[in-house]
């Protein structure tokens, strides 16, 4: 039997007055614990576990052992980051629902959007959109950190009369960077998720014939163990088949449990979080047209994802020294490079220097630890993202052996280990808060110093970072999907569908992980 626990209510009610966020009263709340010690907020079982007994205490709203609620519930989810307040507003909200289900569209007759552009119709059987958008009212939140799951239910015609399409759900209606979207391919019979870094759309692909989108079916998209998949009218789940960019340069995904790693990766670089939101039916730039007779929304949990008002690299300063791959050298880069991109997405404040074929080792006006005097340590950057540069190895410089010393009088920059051990003292000594990050470059299997270039990341520069404690940002052996067009002929130099897909998300996620 449940027990109904007026305390609880009453204290939801007097914090939500006394936050002046609206009158209330008892008759406002249905508060019980269900059979298995779960609070119950509304009908919705939230995570919070009072006890095996599920009584109160002698103030009413304490759990087992005399903590509140409040206590057990931090106990129990660690990553809750909301004082007391902000917890009973986030349970009287709902927000704390073990599950949370939003009804987009019902029955063909009702929707839960606005109309910002082209026709929509409601006959009592479908929702029709003809070159449309709609603006949700409520932000969907689809969580993707540990642990979470949802599921999107769509049951209608997808290709009215063969043609239509668009990007069905999306987090973003009128700027396409940083977007994250449900859309529809007929050239490549496909449905995907995707995401858009720096205007460039990466798109993961279901297979799924044009013949069959054209008819009346009912698809579920499903978010379960770190894994997207697809299925339709109740058929077998399918895995992504193939990773497109801008739908060319068609892939094949032999793994899709990593590739949903990899979209999960581009999607936290993109937010800064372990979320995203649908705000919209149709994008300006990929209008919808579409008949849904149903859609709903069925996430997790989604206490802990409050959106946030900036990027969280945003206040962060950081500096970056290397030669042409952090430039942006040829190719469709213009000068530019995952640098500009990772401060478009994040909007953080950056100063470069970057001269293609030079070394670290200090030889010549152009060299790193020549150009190390062109940044401003007095910005006391929170980082100093340094390229271990190919041009060393091929151009015969010196490799050296890591030094016991650890001033920068001490250490000769003569040498490619030498002038790294450089690099980071003289950081140390003028700029003591800057961490220091490394970064290895992709590499074709053509390129002749491919192998020193391998033996000296697993090798010398690992010493360094033990002695050091500096960080390695190991692009060399990533593992990511291999797209034609991220690469120039040259095998070395990044296109900028190269740094957009592979070394920016990288990046900005481990400057998330350790700033």
């Amino acid at each position: 039997m449940k027990k109904v626990f007026k305390m609880i209510a009453i204290a939801v009610c007097a914090v939500i007055c006394g936050m002046c966020l609206a009158a209330c009263s008892d008759a406002s709340f249905d508060v019980s614990v269900s059979d298995d010690g779960y609070l119950i907020v509304n009908g919705d079982q939230t995570d919070i576990k009072l006890g095996e007994d599920g009584k109160d205490g002698e103030d009413g709203v304490n759990g087992e052992n005399g903590k509140s609620a409040y206590e057990l519930y931090i106990e129990q989810n660690p990553d809750y980051t909301g004082d007391e307040a902000q917890w009973l507003e986030d349970m009287a909200s709902g927000m704390l629902a073990s599950e949370h289900e939003y009804a987009l569209v019902s029955y063909g007759r009702t929707f839960d959007a606005d109309v910002y552009k082209g026709d929509v119709s409601a006959n009592g059987t479908a929702v029709s959109l003809s070159n449309a958008v709609l603006t949700l009212n409520d932000a969907v939140v689809m969580p993707i950190g540990e642990g979470a799951s949802w599921s999107v239910e769509v049951s209608g015609t997808l290709l009215p009369n063969g043609s239509g399409g668009g990007q069905f759900l999306t987090s973003s209606p009128l700027v396409p960077s940083g977007r994250v979207y449900f859309g529809i391919n007929i050239p490549n019979s496909a449905l995907f998720l995707g995401v858009n870094i720096d205007d460039k759309y990466f798109n993961y692909c279901w297979s799924v014939p044009t013949a069959t989108m054209s008819g009346e079916h009912e698809y579920v998209f499903s978010y379960e163990n770190g894994e997207y998949l697809l299925s339709i009218d109740g058929g077998e789940a399918q895995k992504f088949a193939s990773l497109n960019v801008n739908q060319s340069n068609v892939t094949a995904i032999d793994d899709s449990a990593a590739a949903s790693r990899e979209l999960n990766d581009k999607i936290r670089a993109v937010t800064g979080q372990d979320f995203f939101t649908f705000t919209s039916i149709g994008a300006t730039s990929h209008l919808c047209t579409l008949s849904i007779e149903n859609m709903k929304i069925t996430t997790s949990s989604i206490y802990g994802y409050q959106t946030l008002a900036k990027h969280p690299l945003a206040d962060k300063t950081i500096f970056y020294l290397g030669s042409s791959i952090t430039r942006g050298n040829g190719g469709n880069t213009d000068g530019e490079s995952y640098v500009e991109q990772i401060a478009n997405i994040t909007g953080n404040k950056y100063q470069k220097e970057a001269v293609s074929g030079t070394t670290l080792a200090n030889f010549g006006d152009t060299s790193y630890v020549a150009r190390y005097a062109d940044l401003d340590f007095n910005e006391q950057p929170d980082a100093l993202i340094v390229q271990l540069s190919t041009n060393d190895f091929s151009q015969g410089v010196p490799v050296g052996s890591v030094s016991s010393a650890t001033s920068s009088e001490d250490i000769s920059p003569l040498t490619l280990t030498g002038a790294i051990e450089y690099i980071i003292a003289l950081t140390r000594e003028i700029s003591p808060d800057t961490k220091v990050m490394f970064y290895t470059c992709p590499l074709g299997e053509n390129q002749g110093v491919r192998s020193k270039y391998a033996e000296y990341i697993s090798g010398t520069l690992q010493e360094i970072a033990e002695k050091w404690d500096i960080g390695i940002i190991d692009i060399f052996n990533a593992d990511y999907i291999d797209v034609s067009c991220y690469m120039q002929g040259d095998a070395l130099h990044p296109q900028s569908e190269g740094y957009a897909g592979v070394l920016t998300p990288i990046m900005i996620n481990y400057l998330l992980e350790n700033l």
